[in-house]
């Protein structure tokens, strides 16, 4: 079985526990196997080690693979030979032992009877008591997947044997390891102290302490014939020994909960033959010196001589515990319990009757208790004495009604209180090991309730349900029960919360099937629920298509639902999703950003790696709408009038707290709370959700009032007792929000917030900081300066301890709530609310600026925000960049009143720009921190501009890219700062942690954390690779300590459960990181990625060290595709794939050390790829060095790979280094393709097509990676050629690029190639080689992988054979020529259309679709077999893609021009003559395109309703019909026609992603008119709204058949012409910023909208959601109401009363832009309130500022006013909009616009301190390099256009002449670095072109030019 014929099992040669087989592999006579092992177990001392050993092997291999209970038995006796854990075979035991325990059926009763005994044993036998035997035993259970119970059992027993051996060796082994089996076992518990959990544990388990010690004691007395004064002596010690080592305050806390405990185990034990002496000395001890009354355990003992008195005292105190007894008396299982009331009248004197008086008595307490263990008792026939005796007085109470349980909870209203205690079990630590019994009770109660009490109560019964534990299949049968039993109404409306709770418990298939059932016909309306359906029971269901109805929008409702109903049941189906690709590309980064804010609020473990699993699986990818929809915090709770009232947004949360808590220790904190405030719940001002809720929890807390919790508080104390507390370092984070909160509550004692004091003590720190802040904010309202002033100094305080201490919980919780408190603060402040409050707001921000002036010293002694220090510390470096910003701001306005005041303007100004040059400083090293590389630039730049020459700035800009020899060389060479050394670094890391002082529950972790250091040490020295940068370096040097640490053990092949416990425990780091971030709120996907980039590195080393070796080798296995998509599908940024890629390198590498040497070199190749990958990733990011280093590194591995050389070439050719880096690329060719380069060079040389042919067929031949390798270099060769200018060479370029596209078109990645082609085509002396082009674009078309660029080729296809038969036909017509050339012209013509045919039976019609607009163009070509091409084409696409094709055409039916429509109709025709089904589609198409176009002309105002004023959009989509007599095209006199299908929405994005295959036949005419109902419009609404414009366009909104919402605008009198050809330009710009690497990885591009033209003038334009006019954003926080206007005026007419440029230009500068508010910043603080999302958008403006900026400046845009730039409110992006002014239309004006593009003083105020010289230049640059690169792309794409400077000629001011020809020249000039204007462009332009960072700066400085900007229009408003 171990070996299964050839492979050892994988199962078997693991070395830890393994779940075992779930099915039979053999049979096994089980009487022969028990006599076998039984035999020799007994005998084992006459055995050799090793036959035992391989005993106990074989007994593992019959428990893992053979699944029979009856088998269990049989393996008692290994079990009970303990001294086997203590032997050498220890290890081979506990793996029996586990998988005895893991099918064990035994109750915990039983389970507990035999592992007390057998303990004791084990510890009895002296050979096992060393302590090294101890220690390896202790080691082995701790590591043992024992149950938590078993590990406790273990821990008692030492403890006996401690109290019994008694010296000081073994108390501080019994104190260690108490200690640390303490955080295994007491888990869930968060943010607790040692103390707390210490006690935690004991009270969970303090019976089975009891059990242990009184086994030992029995033991011992028997044996050793103990005295009574010797037994209370031992007991003596066992008590207070616990009060040492568990740690309790005093004696009562312990006595109280060991009393009743101990007298029924001393009694049970009398009862089972101990003798009664002994057993009554331990009572008399309980009663006389563990009483309530004394509970100091007395030295002496007091032993009455009267034995009546004893007897009366033990008497005493059997009735006090009594109802304690009895209930634990029920759970024995021992056949004759009722020897124990025997016992008790035997020696105690309690006879029969006193039994039934104490139980008349005790008539509530005893049935609560049998209730809530024993509630089968009173079902059963045969009843006990004490049932029985409860039967009568229950019927003489309800005047002879039968006794049931349902009748008995009706008695008194005591149900209720019965429920209650139900939930107490559940949560108290006092009944810890009774919860799985009281869930089974529970579950019999629930059966036995009358239905009115149970709809009377099911709100509370529904709470105590959630406590009980989750794993039990009690806890799931009481689900199905509940969910049975309540009513229907009340399930529906509370659906969510219920799912919520079921989600969380374990195999709840069967509960999810009971609800879909009871659910019935009403679940059709819920397709939400589609989603909780598991994979199981979804099978059952096989009449329902659920798996295809889930829709992913539902997802993320469930996220946002999370907060209040925090269930993930849906995760396994999103996973799924997932898995299978059918989730869209936008959605994933959405989810990411959504599952990773919800993170930190999962409750359990299983929760948190059911996230995890997602998090690590998706790959990271960009985009600018992953925090499209992120709420930092929800602003019910942000913005708030009275702080001190107890509004309902308080209510709530503290509801939500008690419905959703986990961690049950703290529960009766909260139900106190709720106890006290549920009287203050107003149904009328509640959330939607909380009304349905509001009637359970007043009805629950009104009944728990009467007897409601009393939890211990914390001691209050005084501020100065707090403020001198040195202890208050070592408190637990809830422990230190606790303590706030009471401080701030003291002065709130009369304020109904004061009743939030019980449940500030509970454990949930982002509650507990929500109500801190609450707090704050009342004493700063309530104007308490000396608690205010104690805030502040607790704060500054926590601050500076986090300076030195950031290790714990309890060192960085307080200084993160700072953090979340200066933030919320700061938003608070603006706030509508406060800002109508002087008085409050003044306050708030005094407190705030108290706050951010707390500094100290950097490393260079310059003083820096206190705050700042400490967040970057904790790795929050874009929070540090947000408020050194907002420090730098104030120190500036300080500065100027300061100047204002003071006669030294100088020195103030000197002194100021020294505070901003280390201001600037710390940025520089922020941004480097996170990789930033622009903001390191532009941090640089502003450096050098306050302080020449800085040194250390220098070093850091040098350090920061990579470069880290030559920031040595130049410290060195200056003498100030020094090489950077990681392992010196390091090792002043770990002189920190050891000067440090820590408390024991904390000292563990500082240890581990120092080793994790010292190991990090000695792998940076073998490694030597720190990654990025020493900046990098230094922020993720923890978890890089941490990963070092698991890959050392991998790599020291430790135990699989050591590695995966540090594995998971770096999980829960990175999770607390993330958490502290989220504090008090969420956090955006920006501030996320890197901790989730964190997490998938841990998965990338599970995945590497589990994979198995034939994965690991194969290039193409399952398992390579599966890691690689994490790498390449992510976003390629050395942040994020750094890490991952560092670890796969050095996972392979340990690896690999396992394997065969032609095994080693598969995986070397891998490691390669990773190197190459680092390599590229440094060298897009400007890297070089680093690059450089990658390459080596690569080298090293495997010398002579082509892949290095290519990659180091290409770092050549990026460096300028041409020379070198073609000759790499000619080395590649020379030495590893020889013979494809013959056989390629025959190809292109061979005038024998015989010899080309063959040659051809061999290429094919050669093996696809050999192939693919070859182009790129090839294609890489030809394109640097063609960058160095040279043209001479291009003609034979021209040949070997055609050559390449013909024998390499089918790795569909030519597209690159083909351009090439059409680019050399310009230079070819020849005549234009345009049947070869086509061909080439044919070739490409064919086989294009990228979709976009497929369109891109065929539509030049296109474009390239109408212009050119457009060309030559108006040759022939305007040109004298011989007829002989005539013909050879058109025969050129037919050759063309004979190459198109080719293309269209090569590619097919579905490729051809992008064409469609460009043929629409040319459908009046007077080729007349060019026309007929193009009609047929038009036609055949319209036949099979009908609705997109009208949306793009309609508009010739409108456009005047009865050649072009004429042609049209004709077109149209014919389709209409295929089809009646297509007669319908083109005339609603027709009437929709004349419907649209009413709407501006008929809306007037906003006070319209739609369908009054258009009647025809509700005929047309309402009543799905068409009026023939509105048509333009064949009007006719019929009634109304019905619209088929629907109208298609008109928005390119929609039209285009609707296009599906084409392959159609006469039977499938009516399929090709049908869309599926996301594209079609259904309905609109009835509001509109006219924009602010000249036009009047309006604005409607329309809803598709799936319930979307789209809106439009409408314009009429427009010709949306250039609108829609400026888009396509701006799409042409942002493919070419897509297809460069560079600009690929930095996700420049910027937005662009459909147009739709509908006739000559008007046309539907898409509204893109979420956008404000960048005026509009400024004046929400200017304010300025009617005053801008006046100052318009008022400058206008100042400035036209000087007459000298310089005059107004000085008079712009100091006086309108100085009175002009600088207030963008500001705006992005407001918007944006969280760190992350503030920083993503404020880089995303700049970037988007810059490509548009560049974009407009080389087509010419103008008109850049503040109404027609937008800026985007989710994201920060500037938008453009309004494209009529472009080809430099703005300079004809009559105050010609003389800048190239908006750059005013708050667009540069906006983008933040350092972004003009580093993100907006370094963007700009990189947009202007590649448009000079892909320059004949742009000019090719122009030449296409039609005439958009026709309206030139009406302006009297433009050039005469100027055309698109000119309009080409102008553009062509500019992307090729010359200033070019309309009227200038001919006569000055500039001679030397200048280079991209010359023309960047240039144009830069004359868009932010103070002469320039004063003489623009006022109205462009050139101050803002």
């Amino acid at each position: 079985m171990t070996s299964n014929g050839k492979n050892p099992c994988r199962k078997c040669i693991q070395q830890r526990f393994v779940e075992p087989d779930s099915k039979e592999n053999a049979k096994i006579d089980e009487k022969q196997l028990a006599v076998l092992i039984s035999g020799m177990i007994s005998n084992k001392n006459h055995y050799s080690d090793n036959i035992i050993k391989d005993l106990l092997q074989t007994c593992r291999v019959i428990l893992l693979h053979v699944d029979s209970k009856k088998l269990i038995p049989a393996f008692n006796p290994v079990i009970k030979a303990i001294d086997l854990a203590f032997s050498v075979n220890a290890d081979t035991y506990f793996r029996i032992w586990e998988l005895v325990h893991w099918k064990s059926t035994l109750t915990n009763e039983r389970k507990q009877h035999i592992y007390v005994k057998l303990f004791m044993q084990g510890f009895l036998n002296p050979a096992n008591v060393s302590l090294n035997k101890l220690n390896d035993f202790l080691d082995n259970v701790s590591k043992a997947k024992l149950s938590k119970d078993l590990k406790a059992t273990v821990c008692a027993a030492l403890f006996s044997h401690a109290v019994f051996v008694n010296n000081e060796y073994d108390w501080n082994l019994v104190s260690n390891r108490i200690h640390q089996f303490a955080f295994k076992i007491v888990r869930n518990l968060s943010d607790t102290s040692e103390e707390e959990l210490l006690q935690a544990m004991f009270k969970r388990y303090s019976t089975i302490f009891i059990r242990s010690f009184l086994q030992r004691l029995f033991h011992e007395a028997a044996e050793k014939n103990f005295e009574e004064i010797k037994i209370r002596e031992t007991t003596r010690l066992f008590v207070s020994q616990i009060i040492i080592i568990f740690k309790f305050p005093n004696a009562m806390s312990v006595i109280s909960d060991i009393r009743s405990s101990l007298l029924y185990r001393s009694l049970m034990f009398g009862t089972r033959g101990t003798n009664p002496k002994s057993v009554c000395s331990v009572i008399d001890l309980i009663n006389q010196e563990l009483s309530i009354v004394n509970p100091s355990p007395s030295c002496t003992p007091r032993n009455p001589t009267d034995m009546r008195v004893v007897m009366e005292q033990q008497k005493t105190l059997i009735t006090e515990f009594f109802p304690k007894i009895v209930q634990l008396w029920t759970l024995e299982e021992f056949e004759k319990k009722d020897l124990l009331w025997k016992f008790c009248a035997d020696h105690c004197n309690f006879k029969e009757d006193d039994l039934k008086v104490v139980t008349s008595s005790f008539r509530k307490k005893i049935f609560e208790n049998l209730l809530l263990t024993s509630p089968q008792q009173f079902c059963n026939r045969e009843r006990s004495l004490i049932t029985i005796q409860l039967q009568k007085i229950y019927e003489s109470m309800k005047k002879g009604e039968k006794f049931m349980i349902s009748t008995a909870m009706d008695t008194r209203n005591e149900g209720i209180e019965f429920i209650f205690a139900f939930r107490s079990y559940f949560t108290n630590d006092d009944h810890f090991l009774l919860r799985e019994t009281a869930a089974k009770s529970f579950g019999t109660v629930l059966q036995n309730l009358k239905s009115d009490f149970f709809h009377a109560n099911w709100w509370a019964i529904l709470m105590t349900l959630r406590q009980s534990p989750l794993h039990l299949a009690a806890t799931r049968q009481s689900w199905v029960i509940f969910i049975e039993e309540i009513n229907l109404e009340t399930l529906l409306s509370h659906i969510w919360r219920i799912l919520a709770y079921v989600s969380r418990v374990s195999s709840n298939e069967d509960i999810i099937e009971h609800l879909w059932n009871r659910l019935g016909s009403v679940r059709e309306d819920m397709t939400k629920l589609f989603w909780i359906i598991p994979v199981e029971v979804e099978k059952n269901f096989l009449n329902m298509s659920i798996a295809t109805s889930r829709r992913i929008e539902d997802v993320f409702d469930f996220i946002k639902m999370f907060p209040r109903y925090p269930s993930l049941q849906f995760i396994d189906n999103l996973s799924s999703k997932i898995d299978r690709g059918t989730v869209c590309k936008n959605d994933l980064p959405k989810l990411l950003c959504a599952l990773a804010g919800i993170l930190p609020m999962c409750q359990t473990t299983k929760q948190r790696n059911q996230l995890i699993s997602i998090l690590q699986k998706t790959p990271i990818t960009y985009s600018e709408l992953a925090d499209h929809d992120f709420i930092r915090w929800d602003p019910s709770f942000k913005l708030f009038s009275e702080p001190r009232q107890l509004t309902q947004a308080v209510l709530e949360e503290c509801a939500e707290v008690v419905m959703n808590m986990s961690e049950t220790s703290k529960i009766d904190y909260a139900d106190r709370t709720m106890c006290e405030i549920y009287r203050f719940f107003n149904q009328n001002t509640a959330s939607e959700e909380m009304k349905l809720e509001i009637d359970g929890i007043v009805n629950m807390y009104s009944k728990m009032s009467s007897h409601k919790p009393e939890p211990v508080m914390i001691e209050q104390k005084t501020i100065d007792e707090l403020s001198s507390n040195n202890e208050s370092k070592t408190e637990s984070f809830a422990r230190w929000l606790t303590v706030l909160i009471l401080k701030c509550a003291e002065m709130a004692e009369d304020a109904p917030l004061a009743s939030l004091i019980s449940i500030s003590h509970i454990d949930d720190t982002n509650f507990l900081s929500k109500i801190a802040m609450r707090f704050i904010l009342t004493v700063l309202q309530m104007e308490r300066d000396s608690v205010a002033q104690w805030i502040l100094t607790t704060f500054e305080d926590a601050l500076m301890n986090a300076t030195q201490r950031k290790l714990t919980k309890s060192d960085r919780g307080p200084a993160s709530f700072i953090f979340y408190v200066f933030d919320f603060l700061y938003i608070y402040n603006n706030s509508e609310e406060v800002l109508r409050q002087k008085e409050m707001r003044e306050k708030v921000i005094t407190f705030w600026k108290s706050m951010i002036s707390w500094t100290t010293k950097d490393d260079h002694g310059h003083n820096q925000p206190l705050i700042v220090r400490v967040a970057e510390s904790f790795g929050m470096e874009k929070r540090c960049i947000l408020w050194l910003e907002m420090f730098m701001d104030l120190k500036k306005i300080d500065l100027k009143k300061k100047a204002a005041e003071s006669q030294e303007c100088a020195t103030i100004e000197n002194r100021a720009a020294g505070v901003e040059s280390a201001y600037y400083f710390t940025l520089m090293n922020l941004y480097a921190r996170i990789h930033e590389l622009n903001g390191v630039r532009g941090a640089y730049a502003m450096l050098s501009k306050t302080q020449i020459d800085h040194v250390y700035g220098k070093i850091c800009i040098r350090e920061a890219f990579g470069e880290l020899h030559s920031a040595a060389s130049f410290a060195e060479m200056t003498g100030k700062g020094r090489r950077f050394n990681a392992e010196e670094m390091i090792r002043k890391l770990i002189e920190e942690q050891n000067s440090l002082e820590y408390c024991p529950i904390e000292k563990k972790e500082q240890d581990e954390y120092v080793k994790s250091l010292k190991t990090l040490t000695q792998w940076v020295s073998i490694d030597d690779d720190i990654g990025p940068s020493p900046h990098v370096f230094s922020r993720t040097i923890e978890n890089r300590s941490t990963e070092s640490v698991i890959l050392s053990m991998i790599r020291n092949e430790e135990r699989e459960e050591v590695i995966d416990e540090a594995i998971q425990n770096a999980k829960s780091k990175i999770v607390d990181r993330l958490s502290e971030c989220a504090l008090g709120g969420l956090c955006s996907y920006e501030t996320s990625v890197p901790f989730v980039t964190e997490l998938q590195k841990l998965d990338e080393i599970v995945e590497l060290k589990n994979a198995r070796k034939e994965d690991l080798i194969g290039f193409d296995s399952e398992f390579w595709k599966n890691l690689n998509r994490r790498t390449n599908d992510g976003e390629q940024s050395i942040s994020v794939l750094e890490p991952i890629l560092r670890v796969r390198r050095s996972l392979l590498d340990i690896r690999m050390q396992s394997m065969g040497d032609k095994e080693k070199d598969n995986v070397r190749s891998r490691i390669v790829d990773s190197h190459l990958q680092s390599a590229r990733l440094a060298r897009l990011a400007g890297c070089l060095e680093r690059a450089q280093l990658s390459i080596i590194n690569a080298k090293k591995v495997l010398p002579f790979e082509n892949k290095i050389v290519l990659e180091e070439a290409k770092l050549r050719l990026h460096t300028s280094d041409e020379l070198n880096g073609m000759s790499l690329l000619d080395s590649i060719i020379a030495k590893n393709f020889g013979e494809i380069q013959a056989t390629y060079s025959h190809t292109q040389q061979s005038v024998n097509l015989d010899v080309q042919k063959s040659a051809k067929l061999r290429i094919e031949l050669f093996p696809v990676e050999t192939k693919n390798l070859f182009s790129s270099v090839q294609m890489l060769r030809i394109s640097h050629m063609i960058k160095s200018g040279n043209t001479v060479g291009f003609e034979k370029l021209f040949d070997e690029t055609k050559q390449l596209i013909e024998l390499f078109a089918r790795s569909g990645v030519m597209y690159e190639a083909v351009w090439f082609m059409d680019y050399l085509s310009n230079y070819n002396e020849r005549s234009k080689p345009i049947l070869a082009l086509l061909k080439a674009y044919r070739e490409v078309a064919k086989y294009e992988k990228n979709q976009v660029l497929q369109a891109r080729a065929v539509e030049r296809m296109t474009s390239l054979w109408l212009a050119n038969s457009r060309k030559i036909n108006d040759a022939i017509a305007t040109t004298k020529m011989p007829d002989g050339q005539i013909n050879e012209l058109k025969q050129t013509i037919k050759s063309t259309n004979r190459e198109m045919q080719l293309s269209l039976d090569n590619i097919g019609w579905r490729a051809f679709y992008p064409a469609y607009a460009v043929l629409a163009r040319h459908i009046d070509h007077k080729d007349d077999e060019v026309a007929r091409m193009i009609k047929h084409i038009m036609k055949q696409l319209i036949l099979r893609m009908p609705h997109q094709c009208m949306w793009q055409s309609v508009y010739l039916l409108r456009q005047n021009i009865a050649d072009i429509k004429d042609k049209y109709m004709e077109v149209l025709a014919e389709v209409k003559r295929k089809s009646p089904c297509y007669v319908t589609i083109i005339d609603q198409y027709d009437y929709a395109s004349g419907i649209f176009n009413l709407i501006s002309t008929k809306i007037d105002s906003n006070d319209c309703k739609l369908s009054e004023k258009v009647e025809g959009l509700k005929i047309l989509f309402r009543d799905k019909k068409y009026d023939p007599k509105e048509l333009e095209m064949n009007r006719r006199l019929d009634g109304d026609c019905k619209v088929l299908n629907g109208i298609m929405i008109p928005i390119r994005s929609v039209i285009d992603e609707s296009v599906h295959a084409t392959d159609i036949s006469d039977l499938s005419f009516e399929e090709s008119c049908h869309l599926p109902d996301r594209y079609l419009i259904h309905n609109f609404s009835e509001q509109v709204k006219v924009l602010h414009s000249n036009t009047k366009p309006v604005l409607i909104e329309l809803t598709t058949m799936t319930g979307r919402k789209v809106r439009l605008i409408c314009k009429k009198t427009d010709d949306l012409t250039k609108d829609y050809h400026f888009n396509k330009i701006v799409e042409m710009c942002n493919d070419l910023l897509m297809k460069d690497e560079q600009t690929k990885i930095q996700n420049m591009a910027a937005t662009t909208f459909s147009v739709i033209p509908l006739a000559k003038q008007g046309g539907i334009i898409e509204f893109i959601e979420g956008v404000t006019p960048y005026f509009d954003t400024l004046e929400s926080v200017m304010q300025l109401k009617n005053d801008w206007s006046g100052k318009l005026k008022k400058w206008k007419d100042e400035m036209s009363k000087l007459k000298s440029k310089e005059a107004r230009a000085e008079y712009f500068r100091d006086v309108a832009c100085k009175q002009t508010p600088v207030v963008m910043a500001k705006w992005f603080r407001l918007q944006y309130p969280e760190a992350g999302k503030w920083f993503a958008s404020r880089k995303t403006f700049a970037k988007s500022t810059a490509v548009m900026s560049i974009i407009g400046y080389i087509f010419g845009l103008g008109d850049r006013h503040t109404k027609n730039l937008m800026i985007h409110l989710q994201t920060g992006k500037c938008i453009h909009v309004d494209f009529d002014m472009i080809f430099n239309k703005g300079e004809t004006l009559g105050t010609p616009e003389l800048v190239p593009f908006r750059l005013t003083q708050n667009m540069i105020n906006g983008m933040g301190e350092v972004a003009l010289d580093g993100e907006f230049r370094a963007v700009c640059e990189q947009t202007l390099r590649v448009f000079r690169e892909n320059s004949y792309e742009i000019e090719k794409y122009i030449s296409d256009l039609p005439n958009l400077v026709a309206d030139f000629a009406n302006n009297k001011l433009a050039p005469k002449d100027f055309d698109m020809t000119e309009a080409k020249r102008l553009v062509s000039g500019r992307i090729r670095g010359q200033i070019m204007t309309v009227k200038l462009h001919k006569s000055r332009a500039i001679t030397y072109p200048m280079q991209v960072s010359q023309l960047a700066s240039s144009l830069i400085d004359l868009a932010t030019s103070d002469e320039k900007l004063c003489e623009m229009f006022p109205g462009w408003m050139p101050t803002l």
